[in-house]
């Protein structure tokens, strides 16, 4: 689920609103027989959403879950699923806070988006695992990305990440991060790592300003 403030915030995911109806469902996103009961179409857009997603076709799946949706209206799980997918090609900039910021999310996708000249972060990530940053610009926030409090097995890769008044890269108390190939120039640090652990750094390029 996506909720957006344009004025005070970028965009915000957080999977909290939907553990209560799963719970009651007793569902499991990759379970597809939690569908049987309904409609025919919606069980097999669910599937092949699931089946797109395990293949790295974020896109394709996402667009099989909101068809799921469209047939199966009442049911969580095809929301959850789209949830836990991909944000592209979007324009995030100005913003009070955040160009992004993710809480408590797994499985997501964050690629081809601008977030830029947002007052505190370019991309915010809390608590979260299997997140992958990638092909972004990133430019001209008080930190570039942010990844903080437990967050776990995510990547940041390939983006550019342009004059930020502070870090680049940002990782506090965060395990099995990879930062990789990116290229950060005109920041104050580059990658800038604080009681974390597993962090791979590689094939970055790095240009600093005076």
């Amino acid at each position: 689920m996506v909720n957006s403030a344009p004025e005070a915030n970028g965009m915000r995911w957080n999977t909290r609103l939907f553990k209560t109806t799963l719970a009651m469902a007793l569902v499991s996103v990759i379970l597809p027989v939690s569908l049987v009961a309904c409609a025919p179409g919606a069980v097999k857009h669910n599937n092949r959403g699931n089946s797109r997603f395990a293949e790295g076709e974020y896109e394709q799946a996402i667009t099989e879950y909101q068809l799921a949706q469209v047939d199966a209206p009442d049911r969580a799980e095809p929301y959850y699923n789209a949830s836990n997918g991909l944000s592209y090609n979007n324009t995030l900039t100005a913003n009070v806070y955040y160009g992004v910021y993710m809480s408590e999310v797994g499985n997501m996708v964050l690629r081809q988006n601008n977030a830029s000249a947002n007052t505190y972060f370019g991309v915010r990530v809390r608590d979260s695992s299997w997140v992958t940053i990638e092909n972004n610009l990133i430019s001209d926030n008080n930190d570039g990305i942010y990844m903080e409090l437990q967050c776990s097995n995510s990547t940041v890769a390939n983006n550019t990440i342009l004059d930020n008044n502070n870090n680049a890269v940002r990782v506090d108390e965060a395990d099995d991060i990879d930062i990789l190939n990116n290229t950060m120039t005109g920041n104050d640090y580059g990658a800038y790592l604080w009681y974390s652990s597993n962090v791979t750094i590689e094939e970055n390029y790095a240009r600093f300003l005076l």
